[in-house]
């Protein structure tokens, strides 16, 4: 499993392991994964999801932001020795020695990287302007069944489902994992994984083990939830 290794002042203090289907928080309360004491490093500063094979890190609207080898990120993929700057502490992500290493798809990687605009290379600019038509495409909500009809729009590129409270959508539910599983946005469209606890997903009735793209109308039942997935029309 890879690793996130904390530095201050040039000296590693200590060896965080992650894991597959966790979540790792960071930030200077002592409920964080990570707690590093420091003022200019918010309570809850930035988190980490380890999501089938790979690893993201997403700054939770912190104060002073959160930077990925010196440029800062709203949402990134980790890759091996990125160096990841929280207030004036280091984070340095590494796979061990014979691990397999994710390398993101740069097209589907766009839409996870927001970076600041503030400093952004122009180098940078010309990836974003290559895939832009990808913007095109047509959004997705998902329909709640088990409730009032509320719908709720997939505006990211990874949404998650569980009974964690920093899930995007909470789950209850004793057999329902902290990430039961997790939609997320493709080139090739929307695909629903089953990550962790006893309760797996299903669609249309049948038993998600690992992942399957979704379909207009497809219904996800994930504990006592159901939802209806749809891709919302453009306008005429």
């Amino acid at each position: 499993m890879p690793v996130l290794i904390l530095i201050h002042n040039n000296k590693p203090l200590k060896l965080y392991e992650l894991s597959q289907g966790n979540i790792t928080t960071i930030g200077r309360m002592v409920d964080n994964d990570i707690c590093i004491v420091s003022p200019v490093v918010s309570k809850y500063h930035a988190k980490v999801d380890a999501v089938v094979d790979a690893y993201i890190l997403t700054d939770l609207k912190s104060k002073n932001g959160t930077y990925v080898n010196d440029r800062r990120i709203e949402s990134k993929f980790l890759e091996h020795n990125d160096k990841i700057l929280i207030g004036t502490h280091l984070l340095l992500f590494r796979y061990r020695d014979g691990e397999p290493r994710f390398k993101p798809n740069r097209r589907f990687e766009r839409g996870m990287v927001l970076e600041s605009t503030q400093g952004a290379a122009s180098e940078d600019v010309g990836i974003r302007l290559e895939s832009a038509p990808q913007a095109e495409e047509k959004r997705a909500v998902l329909m709640v069944l088990s409730g009032g009809g509320e719908a709720i729009p997939i505006d990211k590129n990874l949404l998650r489902i569980g009974k964690n409270p920093q899930s995007d959508i909470v789950v209850k539910g004793i057999s329902v994992g902290q990430t039961a599983a997790t939609i997320t946005r493709r080139p090739e469209g929307y695909f629903l994984s089953y990550i962790e606890g006893l309760s797996k997903p299903k669609v249309n009735g049948q038993t998600v083990g690992d992942s399957v793209q979704l379909n207009d109308f497809d219904r996800i039942d994930i504990g006592g939830l159901k939802l209806q997935f749809m891709r919302e029309k453009k306008p005429a």
